[in-house]
């Protein structure tokens, strides 16, 4: 499905007037507009007047993927997972709800994961290395193992054994390491190892120009199904689903098949209340006084050679 995508270039959102061609795909935030405080990151443009006019007729099908969606996401290089095409749930009159642990690894990640792993196949990458303890890496092993990618992953110390267990299901290499040491050797994985990332590599979140253009579908789907909603709530976490769903709708409107966007917002959920309350509340962010402390983690070690040794481990043992 490569092929079939209408992606044209990359706009910093630093200076939307800053671009630059479609590949390779900057991870580490925009070389123009960036700061030593701010690594702005980038975004995917596409001939929106090249869009079929016919792409949003019809309600997607489960089990199709993102392909469903090719014209306006990067190139689909790596084979999917049949990501995408959630249920929309509607839980009261008006109040819809998109179950996403309805994808392959149970969370919005698949999205954005099909997207970064295509990249890493664009530039020929031997495989990807990502910084999460949960469903990011979950979902990013599997992608990887699909497209016959190595995947490491830098974990936390106190990851849950169930996360562990899924990582090493699908043969990624985990490397539990002190959560401010994550950085640089993320761009010691990077430099040294030739591996794509697919999570952050600054120290303010940049993200993936691919990823985050994954999930774009959400909104595309909700489109198809319901029309412009009045609002999009989204989980918080690095805004970047909820920024990428709003800046979706005006692409809808940009290919002609819809007039009006919705309006997007970060919705937190105290743990007793019922889950469409915030989506009825005021039109505002909130912050959640159920917010973990913020735990005490200790200095990084120098894991230059642990890195390195303890890849060169895991693969010898793969190919033994």
């Amino acid at each position: 499905m490569a092929d079939a995508s209408l992606a044209t270039l990359q706009r910093s959102l630093g200076n939307p007037d800053v671009t630059y061609p479609l590949w390779p795909p900057l991870t580490s935030g925009c070389p123009t507009t960036s700061t030593e405080d701010v690594a702005y990151p980038l975004e995917v443009d596409y001939a929106y007047d090249q869009v079929p006019r016919d792409l949003f007729a019809a309600r997607p099908a489960r089990g199709v993927g993102l392909d469903r969606w090719a014209p306006l996401l990067p190139p689909l290089a790596a084979p999917g997972l049949g990501e995408g095409c959630t249920p929309l749930v509607e839980l009261e009159p008006g109040v819809y709800v998109k179950d996403e642990s309805r994808n392959p690894t149970w969370s919005h990640k698949d999205r954005l994961n099909r997207c970064t792993t295509s990249a890493a196949v664009g530039v020929c990458a031997p495989g990807i290395v990502v910084a999460s303890s949960g469903n990011h890496g979950a979902s990013a092993a599997a992608f990887a193992a699909r497209a016959g990618l190595r995947c490491v992953v830098f974990a936390s110390l106190e990851m849950p054994p169930a996360v562990d267990a899924f990582l090493h299901a699908y043969d990624a290499i985990v490397l539990p390491v002190p959560w401010k040491a994550r950085w640089p050797l993320m761009r010691l994985v990077v430099e040294r190892m030739g591996l794509h990332p697919v999570s952050n590599l600054t120290t303010t979140h940049t993200g993936h120009p691919f990823g985050p253009e994954g999930y774009k579908s959400v909104a595309y789907e909700i489109f198809t199904e319901i029309g412009v909603p009045e609002a999009v709530f989204c989980r918080p976490g690095t805004a970047s689903s909820s920024s990428a769903s709003g800046r979706a709708s005006p692409n809808s409107a940009g290919s002609g098949t819809a007039t009006a966007c919705p309006g997007s917002s970060p919705a937190n959920r105290p743990r007793q209340h019922p889950l469409p309350r915030p989506c009825v509340r005021a039109y505002r962010p909130r912050t959640s006084r159920w917010a973990s402390p913020t735990r005490t983690r200790s200095s990084p070690p120098s894991a230059d050679t642990a890195v390195s040794s303890s890849y060169g481990r895991a693969a010898a043992a793969r190919s033994s």
